[in-house]
């Protein structure tokens, strides 16, 4: 059987883009063996995929050009969405990474959106749900982000509980994040995407989604209380 290794360490919601190519990495190869190695914090996000049969763990300890022994293929992702060793770093900001990380290997894509597994757990999630992602996005949006009744989660939560929740909630508020990419392997309806600005928006935003650059943070209340309850189709501008 042909073995093949991945390779990306980070960040979460750049491993969550990468599902749609690693789809295709199997079909190409089919049937084959695949090795996902990756930090310790990711496991989770992957033990549960049908495709993947062995999960490799280390502290980046990969050397790029270096091929692991033991693989007939070797597909490192390490450093292509940041544009610093992909062949298209040229063009990197101008595409969603989903299709950035397919083009540095010649991979055809079926669908953009990644697919999300884990064990559901119960949860009492509240019907709002937000994720601001980072303590640097926090600081960004100053406080701006106050709903009522609204429930925050962060990823300390186990991979499990916190898909679970993001199933489980009506509407995900969240900065650009594994969140949203979640989200969007969950196929949920309500979701609102607030980025950093329109250039990030254009290469991780998903059909369907609201999405909001930071200066637009005020407009989240209204856009709840346009569409009761949660019933988005547009936004109202």
């Amino acid at each position: 059987m042909v073995k093949v290794i991945i390779t990306r360490y980070g960040g979460l919601g750049d491993i969550h883009m990468l599902e749609p190519s690693l789809r295709a990495i199997y079909k190409r190869h089919a049937p084959c063996e695949i090795t996902f190695r990756t930090y310790p914090d990711y496991r989770e996000a992957w033990e549960h995929h049908p495709l993947i049969s062995n999960i490799i763990l280390d502290d980046m300890s990969y050397r790029y050009g270096y091929e692991p022994d033991g693989y007939d293929y070797h597909y490192n992702f390490q450093g292509i969405s940041e544009g610093i060793f992909g062949r298209f770093k040229e063009d990197y900001m101008k595409y969603h990474r989903v299709y950035v990380f397919a083009r540095e290997f010649g991979l055809e894509i079926d669908n953009i959106l990644p697919n999300i597994y884990f064990k559901k757990v119960p949860t009492n999630t509240k019907p709002i749900l937000i994720h601001l992602g980072s303590a640097e996005a926090d600081r960004d949006l100053n406080g701006q982000l106050n709903i009522d009744g609204a429930e925050y989660i962060t990823t300390k939560l186990s991979n499990d509980e916190y898909c679970s929740k993001i199933q489980d909630c009506k509407v995900l508020i969240g900065t650009d994040s594994s969140a949203l990419h979640i989200a969007a392997g969950l196929r949920k309806k309500h979701v609102i995407g607030i980025y950093k600005n329109m250039d990030f928006i254009k290469i991780r935003e998903y059909p369907g989604f609201i999405s909001l650059v930071q200066s637009q943070i005020k407009e989240v209340p209204k856009l709840i209380n346009y569409y009761p309850p949660f019933s988005f189709i547009t936004p109202p501008y």
